[in-house]
């Protein structure tokens, strides 16, 4: 008897587990951007970027980190090329905006946060402090719009410092691009790996300790912690993967299995 009730704990205890089975970067448009508004020490006027953000898929939830954005007038300020809405580059990977359970959102700046609206069924996270910010700006009628925070305003999670949302994932608190910017460490059998929002744009050079120029920081003091703890993670793990929201280096570095879709990591190929 006590070996079927330990037979039924086990199973029981495997399938309740959620486990992380894809993880996949959506490329959204590239555009040139002064390197003076990213981590860079080039003397080069611009630099080639990606506009991405990232969809982890698990056993029960289907996450977003970050949204990227609906207003085409961005994509004519910005230059951007090639741009796709991100409703229709999830549904290129068989997956529904009603589909989504969670946003974690790494700061509000238009290209992070202007796509949330529509996912009507997922919660948001966001940095309490990020999101004090939004209802207090001049311009704040114009966030809400896009966030659509009355609608969400039940399904917002504001955020501390330290956030557990699961067993595979963190939301930590860095505040050096934005007032509540954060960032999300992944860690899940042999993988590891840490999506940095807007603190760093190019892992490379994060992981040579160049940090945010200064008119890309809230506060470059902030970001600098960021990129010591960074640093002090990779030299715990080598094998740390460092994502970030606009490097071009994904293109080299991961496996582009269709158009704007770059597979991080899935379970079956164990990237």
């Amino acid at each position: 008897m006590k070996f079927f009730i330990l037979l039924f704990f086990l199973i029981s205890k495997l399938f309740s587990n959620d486990t992380i089975e894809k993880i996949y970067a959506l490329e959204y448009g590239k555009s040139v951007y002064p390197t003076e508004l990213l981590n860079s020490k080039s003397n080069v006027k611009s630099q080639n970027i990606l506009w991405l953000f990232y969809y982890i898929e698990t056993r029960k939830k289907k996450i977003l980190i970050d949204t990227g954005f609906t207003d085409t007038r961005y994509v004519k300020t910005f230059n951007i090329e090639n741009f796709q809405n991100p409703k229709a580059l999830l549904e290129s990977i068989g997956v529904s905006q009603e589909d989504i359970t969670d946003i974690i959102l790494t700061h509000s700046h238009f290209d992070h946060i202007g796509g949330a609206h529509l996912f009507p069924n997922a919660k948001i996270f966001i940095q309490g402090s990020e999101l004090d910010f939004l209802y207090s700006r001049e311009i704040n009628q114009k966030y809400e719009k896009v966030l659509n925070l009355r609608n969400f305003r039940n399904s917002i999670e504001k955020l501390g410092p330290n956030f557990y949302f699961s067993d595979y994932l963190t939301i930590y608190f860095s505040g050096g691009h934005t007032i509540g910017s954060q960032v999300v460490h992944i860690k899940f059998d042999n993988k590891e790996y840490y999506i940095t929002g807007d603190e760093c744009y190019f892992a490379n050079e994060c992981l040579t300790g160049i940090g945010l120029n200064p008119k890309a920081a809230y506060s470059l003091e902030k970001n600098k912690n960021f990129i010591s703890k960074l640093n002090n993670l990779y030299s715990k793990n080598p094998k740390l993967e460092v994502l970030t929201l606009h490097d071009t280096n994904l293109l080299i570095q991961y496996k582009k299995i269709q158009n704007n879709v770059i597979q991080i990591y899935t379970r079956e190929s164990k990237k």
